[in-house]
């Protein structure tokens, strides 16, 4: 509500307003309770040409957890007889049967029904336990690198920062041009697989900032300058996340700056 006095500065502008309802997330948005003054006093506003609601769900990848219903309930108790717009599904409701995305007589709304995906938008599954091409989704991000160097390794030695692996035959390390400031998670544990020319290989102690080692195992045969795929298509980043212990969503928006992303037409 205090946000209100800024809008009455456009006044004949036609805004289309989406008004957020505070309905548990405790993030952003108005209370349940003060949604009809709210909406009265913006409806009223000669710069406003339209009001749309919208909310968000706090556990939405877990649609049947009672405070979701409760959420769902708390909007429906705004969006009965609302006659314009309304948005609650994001990426995770879109994709569950049992939501209804665009049924009226569940919201009792009169407008459109927008959804809101966001994971979905990288070809990333929303759900922990999924993947995204289980959900029909196409990955929108690879993330490339390098073998930089390839040395012979004896059984019993230490890799790493701290010595954590340790060989347990005698193999082949592959060191690769990525680390943790490229994006690729310190906290990704040893065994976590990388694909090195399109076979899996897992990594192989802690990974440095510019650097990351991984067991290409006996007799491997790779160069330097061979492609190394940290995540994509081929291996989706959900996978890597669960290694990690972390969600897909912190991998994707972690790649930092100094990465050149190149950008591949579709097909």
């Amino acid at each position: 509500p205090a946000q209100l006095p800024l809008l009455r500065e456009f006044a004949g502008q036609g805004l289309i307003v989406w008004l957020k309802i505070d309905t548990g997330m405790h993030r952003l948005g108005i209370e349940v309770e003060q949604a009809a003054d709210v909406l009265a006093e913006l409806q009223d506003m000669p710069g406003v040409a339209e009001v749309r609601l919208m909310t968000h769900l706090a556990a939405a990848d877990e649609l049947q957890n009672p405070a979701t219903r409760e959420q769902v309930k708390q909007f429906q108790r705004v969006s009965q007889g609302f006659p314009g717009a309304i948005s609650v599904a994001n990426s995770a409701a879109i994709f569950d049967s049992n939501f209804a995305v665009d049924d009226r007589t569940v919201w009792g709304h009169g407008g459109d029904t927008w959804i809101r995906p966001g994971i979905a938008l990288y070809g990333i599954s929303p759900y922990v336990e999924r993947c995204g091409a289980e959900l029909g989704l196409r990955a929108a991000m690879e993330f490339e690198t390098r073998l930089l160097a390839v040395k012979p390794l004896c059984a019993g030695a230490r890799v790493g920062y701290g010595g954590h692996w340790v060989a347990a035959e005698d193999t082949v390390i592959g060191i690769i041009a990525a680390g943790y400031g490229d994006g690729y998670s310190r906290y990704v544990p040893s065994g976590t697989p990388v694909l090195v020319n399109g076979r899996k290989v897992p990594v192989a102690g802690t990974v440095s900032m510019d650097l990351c080692a991984v067991d290409l195992g006996p007799g491997a045969t790779d160069c330097p300058g061979d492609s190394v795929l940290l995540w994509g298509s081929a291996l989706p980043v959900e996978e890597v996340a669960r290694h990690a212990g972390t969600i897909a969503y912190q991998l994707v928006t972690g790649v930092m700056h100094r990465e050149e992303p190149k950008i591949v037409a579709a097909g």
